[in-house]
C-alpha cells in the first residue's frame, strides 16, 4: 500500500461512529472547535484548500497537535495526517522510488515523531515540514554513511574513559550543543547539509522552505547565513580557549 493509498484510506476511516464520540468530548475543551460540530467539518476547515485565514486554521492545528500529545485517541494522529496530505505526498514524491514501501513509513513515523515534538506547539505548519523533512533526511544520511558493523567484545577492548576517543566524543557533543544552542534542529540541519552533502544555503532553504514564497526564502538564507556566521565565531572562540588551556608551560 503507498503512502497516498494510506492516506486515503485514513480520510475515509476518520469519520466512524468512534471518532465522532472522540471529537464530542474533547470539542468543549477547545474554543477553537467550537464551530465545526462534526469531525467532517473540522477536516474540511484544516485542509489546505480551507477558506480560512492562516491565523485560524493555525488555531486548529494546534488543537490537534495537543490532543495527540496528551491523548491516546487515534483520532488526533489520523485528522493531523489528512490535514498534511498534500505535504507528506510532496515529501515523499521528493525522495522518488515510488515502489519503496520502506520510504513511505519512513515519512509517516517522522510526521508522526515530529508532531510529537514541544517545538510543534506553535507555528504548526512549517514546524512540522521542517521537523520532518530533517528526521527524514537525516535518517537516509545515516543509512548511506553507517559503516560495516563489527561485534565489539567490552571485556577484550575496554573502552579508556580518559583517552582520546573519549575528548573527542565530548568535543564533538559540545560543538553539537553549541548549533543545537545557537539555531537548534534547523541550524543543525543545515550545517549538515551544506557542509556534510555540499548544498548550497539557498538549495537548502528552497527545499526546506519548499512551500513559502520569494521573500521568505530569501529572509530564511539571510538568517541561517548569519546564524551560521555566529555559531563558527562561538566554535572558534572555543577551540582556541581549548588551545590554550593544553599548551605547554613556557
Amino acid at each position: 500500500m503507498t503512502l497516498s493509498t494510506t492516506l486515503d484510506s485514513i480520510k475515509k476511516n476518520v469519520t466512524s461512529s468512534h471518532a465522532e464520540r472522540v471529537y464530542a468530548r474533547a470539542r468543549p475543551q477547545h474554543r477553537a472547535l467550537a464551530p465545526y460540530e462534526t469531525v467532517g467539518a473540522l477536516i474540511d476547515a484544516t485542509s489546505r484548500g480551507s477558506s480560512l485565514f492562516a491565523i485560524d486554521r493555525e488555531a486548529l492545528l494546534v488543537v490537534l497537535v495537543t490532543e495527540l500529545q496528551r491523548s491516546p485517541e487515534t483520532l488526533w494522529q489520523s485528522l493531523l495526517l489528512v490535514a498534511f496530505t498534500p505535504m507528506l505526498v510532496r515529501i515523499r514524491t521528493s525522495l522518488r522510488d515510488p515502489g519503496n514501501q520502506d520510504l513511505d513509513q519512513s515519512v509517516l513515523l517522522a510526521f508522526l515523531e515530529s508532531a510529537r515534538s514541544p517545538v510543534c506547539r506553535s507555528y504548526v505548519a512549517r514546524n512540522l515540514r521542517l521537523l520532518t523533512q530533517s528526521r527524514i533526511f537525516a535518517e537516509r544520511r545515516r543509512e548511506h554513511r553507517a559503516p560495516e558493523m563489527e561485534v565489539f567484545e567490552e571485556a577484550t577492548h575496554p573502552g579508556d574513559p580518559f583517552g582520546v576517543e573519549a575528548e573527542q566524543r565530548a568535543a564533538a557533543a559540545e560543538v553539537v550543543r553549541i548549533i543545537e544552542a545557537e539555531g537548534g534542529e534547523e541550524l543543525r540541519e543545515l550545517l549538515m547539509t551544506t557542509y556534510g552533502d555540499d548544498e548550497s544555503v539557498k538549495a537548502h532553504v528552497a527545499r526546506a522552505y519548499a512551500d513559502c514564497d520569494e521573500k521568505t526564502r530569501a529572509r530564511a538564507c539571510k538568517r541561517l547565513r548569519r546564524a551560521r556566521l555566529e555559531v563558527f565565531a562561538k566554535l572558534r572562540l572555543r577551540t582556541e580557549r581549548r588551545e590554550r588551556q593544553h599548551a605547554p608551560a613556557a
